[in-house]
């Protein structure tokens, strides 16, 4: 017998009684409700994985299983409550979180985000891949909608990564398998090439660039706009490595008005967005950049504009072959793609 899913239905695991509330999010997958932990009237947020998909339950279930071999609140992960098969549905059970980036930037109208803010965000998210790699695990949607606010009030931009229902084990990545939103694909997948953690990495590193900049790097209609977009940026790769993916290199950036934090991070989004995986920095050197570990007593002298939450117009990384590409801070308060 199905089960009629509606607001007020309560469910039942072997640890607890759940009551589902008002609905949040509908994907493709499934839905999630608000709901109470009943005796305890404690607030969660309850996955519903839809009947068509119940295959996807049991790859869920086994990613939360491996996370729960590192301390998800310590490692900025999500943290699973309770998890259950009931009348034909798969349940997962999480703690509630406040609103994921994509919903807080829209109510913003995408302005971008100050590079403290982005500064904040990005360590926790990187302490988060890091935990990942640790147990051999990869995200593989890591995008603004799969990351949350805890709690935006009374902890500022403190974040968790969020739904693991996609996730795979770095063994079972096989070469040629298509994931990833679009905007955030990496090269190695869009060209079919052998696959590594460093398609999290990537995905992070685009996902840190729309804070930044308010919208996608790349153009978002096709995979072979996005790949002409990359070369006309990031330059064209010699034939005799396309067996082991594209890649850039020696390229340097070039800011006209010189911001020490936003170089310091642009600095580190170019080896988050090296073309070749091999190359792309991981989550334990990136933790060591000198946009998280040096002391920038010349913040002070950086004008207000940069410091405002709104962040200062970057054209991102022109680029012609054979030259580096560069950054131009302007005082407009959007930032577009040259």
């Amino acid at each position: 017998m199905d089960l009629d899913i509606k607001e007020g239905t309560i469910l039942h695991s072997s640890k607890a009684l759940y009551q589902l509330g008002t609905f949040l999010d509908d994907g493709s997958y499934g839905k999630v409700s608000r709901g109470k932990k009943l005796r305890t009237n404690e607030d969660v947020a309850i996955k519903i994985i839809k009947g068509d998909y119940l295959e996807a339950g049991p790859m869920e279930f086994k990613a939360l299983k491996e996370i729960k071999r590192i301390k998800a609140d310590k490692n900025n992960l999500i943290k699973c409550i309770d998890k259950f098969n009931y009348r034909n549905r798969a349940f997962i059970v999480f703690e509630m979180l406040d609103q994921n980036l994509h919903h807080f930037l829209s109510k913003r109208k995408f302005s971008p985000l100050g590079i403290s803010e982005i500064k904040v965000i990005s360590q926790q998210l990187l302490v988060a891949l890091k935990a990942l790699k640790s147990i051999g695990l990869v995200h593989t949607d890591i995008k603004l909608d799969n990351i949350m606010l805890v709690d935006h009030k009374s902890q500022p931009f403190r974040v968790k990564l969020i739904d693991f229902g996609l996730a795979l084990k770095l063994e079972d990545l096989e070469t040629g398998s298509i994931f990833q939103t679009m905007p955030y694909r990496a090269p190695e997948v869009r060209l079919g090439l052998p696959l590594n953690e460093g398609v999290d990495m990537w995905g992070l590193g685009h996902t840190l660039a729309m804070l930044l900049k308010g919208s996608s790097l790349y153009p978002c209609d096709s995979d072979y706009n996005v790949i002409r977009a990359m070369v006309n940026m990031q330059g064209m790769p010699k034939n005799s490595l396309l067996d082991q993916g594209l890649y850039s290199d020696n390229f340097e950036e070039i800011l006209q008005e010189r911001n020490g934090q936003v170089e310091l991070f642009v600095n580190l989004l170019e080896k988050m967005l090296f073309i070749d995986p091999y190359r792309r920095i991981t989550p334990e050197e990136a933790l060591q950049h000198p946009f998280f570990t040096e002391n920038r007593k010349s913040l002070a002298r950086v004008p207000l504009f940069c410091r405002r939450s709104a962040m200062t117009e970057i054209e991102f990384m022109t680029f012609q072959q054979s030259k580096p590409y560069c950054l131009h801070a302007t005082s407009n308060s959007s930032v577009t793609l040259s």
